[in-house]
């Protein structure tokens, strides 16, 4: 049989002393810190009723602490909101219009070269007009340019007749020049229905990005423009995002915007930019909360104290009337606030904190020490009171507008 050592007892009851002074001690701390404000806490204060009329005993001018605080409150929550520009969101924007140009050229390419004629032969006005057509006008119309017939029964758009016209004319000229074989003219003929019908090709196959566009804009502009109007395009979106897009931009806004920044080129140019741009830009700001606070904390700093003033003799407050912040703020400062120790105050606070360290020494017990096999010490005792008096106190003895209690759960 084992004797047991009497130095155990001594141990045992030295950390048992030990651990009731800790939390004697957390008791004490946290209901002091915690119930700081029962230490002192006026009798007469906002939104009470005055037990009699209360009467100045000297002119006094004080600020309204309270309610200049409300106000700079709400200044604050309508100061704007200050943005900066996030790079990443600016280059994923002109990702985007670096696939969608990849998507006009596709449609370009089905659409085949153009001019797909010599402009000496047929003028590019008139090219696109025999590329745009439908197939049956197209029909009708080489066949009156072919006849020179005039009187044929196909009866052209009447919107587009002054075009077809003058496409008839130019194809009649081309016919009549001499030299021109009737094979020369199958060719032509040939190379304008085949133009025509990848055109049309290119229309039915619109990628997914571009169905909610004009894209004859896109189709029409010459291959040797294509090149230049793409950097120029890339250009004016990277100076527009420079600017900065405001979030919530309507397409009205942002269509007119971009045809302000294209007012210099040619119609063509602009009809084309005017319909790709919009397609990608949108905002490529984020509010900066650093800059936004401090403007809030400037705009705040701006609004003047508001001063509340009484003559000797005036009657501060009615009796049975309710007390303003403007009426505390002049009790207080005349020391007829009647402030005292809030004894049923500080009693129901220590009565919390004893059920909370109640309840954490019992889950200390029961799960830590069990599921982590490992002793709890005092010191972790004193470290976890630490942490907790630090959010009263950060309260409390500063005039911080939040709870470090998110930064106490990290800790």
């Amino acid at each position: 049989m084992w004797l047991k050592c009497p130095f155990d007892d001594i141990r045992h009851g030295l950390k048992s002393r030990r651990s009731l002074l800790l939390m004697l001690l957390a008791l004490l701390t946290l209901t002091g810190t915690i119930g700081y404000r029962f230490y002192n806490e006026p009798q007469l204060t906002i939104n009470t009723r005055a037990p009699q009329t209360i009467y100045a005993p000297q002119t006094i001018v004080v600020e309204d602490k309270i309610a200049t605080a409300s106000v700079r409150k709400g200044v604050r929550q309508k100061a704007l909101n200050v943005f900066a520009l996030n790079q990443s969101l600016t280059d994923s924007i002109e990702s985007d219009l670096s696939m969608l140009m990849l998507q006009a050229q596709a449609l370009r390419t089905l659409a085949g070269p153009f001019p797909f004629l010599s402009t000496s032969t047929c003028s590019s006005e008139v090219q696109r007009t025999l590329r745009s057509i439908s197939p049956p006008e197209l029909k009708a119309l080489l066949k009156v340019a072919e006849s020179r017939d005039r009187n044929t029964n196909t009866t052209p758009n009447p919107e587009r007749a002054p075009e077809l016209q003058q496409a008839i004319a130019q194809l009649d000229a081309v016919y009549r020049k001499a030299g021109t074989t009737a094979r020369q003219r199958d060719e032509l003929n040939q190379a304008i229905i085949q133009a025509n019908e990848r055109y049309h090709l290119a229309q039915r196959s619109v990628a997914a990005q571009l169905a909610n566009l004009e894209i004859e804009p896109i189709l029409d502009l010459p291959d040797a423009d294509w090149k230049a109007f793409r950097q120029k395009l890339a250009l004016v979106l990277h100076r527009m995002l420079a600017q900065g897009v405001a979030p919530g931009l309507l397409p009205e806004v942002s269509q007119r915007a971009v045809a302000a920044q294209v007012s210099d080129w040619n119609p063509l140019h602009q009809r084309a930019a005017v319909e790709l741009l919009p397609v990608v830009i949108r905002s490529n700001l984020v509010i900066d909360p650093v800059e936004t606070l401090r403007q809030q904390e400037r705009a705040a700093q701006e609004i003047q104290p508001i001063q509340v003033s009484i003559q000797k003799g005036a009657a501060i407050v009615a009796k049975n009337q309710r007390i303003t912040s403007g009426q505390f703020a002049l009790l207080d400062s005349l020391d007829l606030s009647q402030r005292r120790v809030n004894v049923e105050g500080l009693l129901m606070t220590a009565l919390a904190v004893a059920a909370a360290l109640s309840l954490f020494a019992w889950l200390k017990m029961r799960y830590y020490q069990r599921w982590s096999h490992q002793r709890w010490l005092p010191t972790d005792t004193l470290l976890v009171l630490l942490l907790a008096l630090s959010v009263p106190l950060m309260i409390g003895l500063t005039e911080v507008t939040y709870t470090p209690l998110p930064a106490v759960g990290l800790l």
